[in-house]
């Protein structure tokens, strides 16, 4: 018994905790605009198992907004494509907005849209079984049609989650589970001596028994 309480708490220190899920952008179609878009999308665990996120910030910062962010569980959105790349780590601090309406499903699809602008990179895309990227310019593409006040789009594809987590049990769950075991291996222990029934010694037959006549 102590051999499989002391594996149970040794399992709970050893068993890591769920990690971040991540989306990967799938084309389907390339834009001329966008050659070679690509795009990745990183969420908690949390907001994966409760199968949406919701984020609506207007020029937010600070530690509520920090508190809010994580809360709703956007970690990361970055894009790329064949004049350059951005990543973006929500909530914004001097930016102009953030909007993320996302709903995962369990076969591992995306349905929603994502917009945020940060001043210096503007982006808007959405879509159901399939993805569209709406709007993408920017301070770094000045030059070029993405460079604003003109913007590219059109390029297509979807988000496909790269590898769900796996549920493991919290170290209180394995404390439940060690007490149960504990309870099980008591019920099971010989009965005490102090309470068990005497034996009353045997009835003697034959020449050497006493007894009435």
């Amino acid at each position: 018994m102590k051999r499989c309480m002391l594996f149970l708490l040794g399992l709970s220190a050893a068993l890591p905790a769920m990690a971040d899920v991540i989306y990967r952008w799938h084309s389907v179609t390339e834009s001329p605009e966008l050659p070679a878009f690509d795009a990745v999308l990183q969420i908690t665990d949390d907001a994966y198992l409760r199968g949406n996120v919701f984020l609506d910030f207007a020029g937010c910062g600070g530690m509520l907004c920090n508190l809010a962010a994580a809360d709703a569980g956007i970690v990361y959105v970055g894009y790329s494509f064949a004049l350059g790349s951005h990543g973006h780590q929500p909530p914004l601090v001097m930016g102009v907005y953030d909007k993320f309406d996302l709903r995962f499903d369990r076969t591992g699809g995306v349905t929603g849209s994502i917009r945020f602008n940060t001043t210096e990179v503007e982006l808007d895309m959405s879509g159901h079984s399939l993805w569209s990227v709406n709007l993408l310019r920017g301070d770094p593409y000045i030059g070029t049609p993405c460079g604003g006040p003109t913007y590219c789009s059109g390029a297509t594809g979807y988000f496909l989650v790269d590898g769900a987590p796996v549920p493991v049990p919290e170290p209180a769950s394995l404390g439940l589970m060690a007490a149960g075991m504990a309870v099980l291996a008591a019920t099971r222990r010989k009965v005490s001596p102090w309470w068990r029934p005497a034996l009353r010694p045997a009835r003697q037959h034959g020449p050497g028994a006493t007894g009435s006549a």
